[in-house]
């Protein structure tokens, strides 16, 4: 359990004892003021509390000005939150507009030489920290595993540890300068490592005798079944520990819906809720022929091409070799799929995070056991724990993106869904796109509007490649690299 302080965001009270605060992100060009006030007020009205806007240039900051002008003539008084990133003159120019600002440490550490690493954060930081106080304007310290500083990356290397150190540095500055209105994040598209990360800094803020609201997410986290699949593991293990106080269900889809996904999770494992209650679940020994499968099993009630085997052929076969497996079994009813889906993850994610499990068994009154063991197989690779299917990286949509990413992902996934074991990123700009793709195989980015750029392992292989010609020009590259597995008929 993590009790963090209390802070007011604009006309919303978090932390402490309140809500999980749900939250979401505008893909509206900000300058088309009509268009990003119209999407918020859906967006409202759907159950998000928190809207982050992005925020790309002054231009945008000052827009922001205008968009909390009409939502005030609608009565509309969501809290406001502007998405910096690279600039922090545009930052200081939205903290007068918004309620809250998005920072990435990435873009505020020097290069001077013989200055300290707190010296050349609170140097830069200082003008942000002055105008918030004056503003009542909380900034959030954002860190995402692509995105770390070149000097954290050289010192800590790529991991949890440089994560939550880049972001220790700031809330150290933020203490020297006596400003607490601060809200922290550590967000990757890994969930066993987003877990890892936000696990550790808890520790580290309790050592040092600070409880600051967090925000949870699994950034690029991609978009159907598996976006959702990867969130409710990751924020729901850490909502079941008492962690966390905001949450973002990070879709390559309509920002609309990642509401029923953030929704259910705050209203079933917040602080306020009592935490994790599976409607039944046991630990069941069978009998498993002998033969060696790489990770926990998949056992269905009935035969399925998503399952290792079924009580029913095990019942009605007779197998000379035979070892004993405790399999966890959930059991549930009446749920719908995509509440299944959930659910399902959320409450195997305390069981499968550092532990080891021979296998897992899942069974609804509403769905089949294709369905159910669909679930499970996405489930045990988000986790590490199996692989069965291509996995792909993908960013939400903002007002950043240059492509469509939603068709774009879907038209990827038609043509590489054999490549099992295979990661794909497809991203919708640069600003995280290099980074956090840089544990995929293979990628795309949007470079320009309708435009992307190519890579292979972290590194560009052709520019500017017209958005229609993508999916033609990744695929021939995976074949030309030798990493092409056609279809089995």
């Amino acid at each position: 359990m993590y009790k963090s302080i209390e802070i007011t965001l604009g006309n919303l009270k978090m932390g402490g004892d309140y809500p999980v605060r749900i939250q979401s992100m505008t893909n509206t060009k900000t300058s088309d003021i009509n268009s990003t006030v119209d999407q918020i007020v859906e967006l409202v009205k759907s159950g998000c509390e928190i809207v982050r806007v992005t925020t790309q240039n002054i231009s945008d900051a000052k827009c922001l000005k205008d968009i909390r002008h009409e939502l005030e003539k609608l009565n509309i008084l969501v809290p406001i939150v502007a998405d910096v990133h690279f600039n922090p003159k545009v930052a200081e120019v939205a903290a007068l507009y918004a309620d809250k600002v998005r920072i990435n440490p990435g873009n505020y550490y020097s290069s001077k030489v013989n200055e300290t690493n707190l010296d050349g954060i609170s140097r830069n930081l200082l003008p942000l920290i002055n105008i918030c106080k004056k503003n009542n304007t909380i900034i959030r310290i954002g860190v995402n595993h692509g995105s770390l500083s070149d000097r954290v990356l050289q010192e800590y290397g790529d991991t949890p540890l440089g994560m939550v150190q880049s972001l220790m540095e700031f809330v150290e500055v933020c203490s020297i300068h006596d400003f607490h209105n601060i809200v922290l994040s550590v967000k990757t598209s890994s969930v066993p490592i987003m877990i890892e990360s936000n696990l550790l800094l808890v520790d580290r803020l309790r050592a040092k005798g600070v409880f600051y609201p967090l925000h949870l997410g699994v950034t690029e986290a991609g978009g159907d079944d598996e976006g959702r699949i990867k969130s409710a593991l990751g924020i729901g293990y850490l909502l079941s520990k008492g962690i966390g106080d905001t949450i973002r269900v990070s879709l390559a889809e309509s920002p609309i819906m990642e509401l029923p996904t953030a929704r259910y999770l705050a209203s079933n494992y917040g602080i306020s809720t009592g935490n994790n209650f599976i409607e039944k679940q046991h630990i069941e020994k069978i009998a498993i022929p002998a033969n060696e499968i790489n990770g926990p099993i998949i056992v269905s009630n009935k035969t399925s091409k998503h399952s290792d085997y079924s009580y029913e052929s095990l019942k009605s076969k007779k197998i000379p070799e035979l070892k004993i497996m405790e399999i966890v079994k959930l059991e549930y009813n009446n749920m719908d799929y995509n509440t299944l889906m959930v659910r399902t993850s959320a409450d195997l994610s305390s069981m499968l995070y550092n532990n080891n499990i021979d296998g897992v068994s899942l069974s609804n009154t509403l769905t089949n056991d294709g369905q159910n063991s669909k679930i499970l197989q996405v489930i045990l690779q988000a986790m590490g724990k199996r692989i069965f299917n291509s996995e792909y990286i993908a960013c939400p949509t903002c007002g950043r993106t240059n492509v469509d990413l939603v068709k774009l992902l879907r038209k990827i996934k038609q043509h590489t869904d054999s490549l099992v074991g295979l990661k794909i990123a497809v991203m919708g700009c640069i600003v995280n796109g290099p980074g956090e793709m840089l544990g995929a195989d293979y990628g795309i980015v949007g470079s320009s509007k309708g435009h992307i750029n190519l890579y292979k392992k972290g590194k560009i292989v052709e520019k500017r490649i017209p958005e229609n010609e993508a999916v033609k020009a990744l695929t021939t590259l995976i074949k030309l690299s030798g990493d092409w597995k056609d279809k089995l008929s």
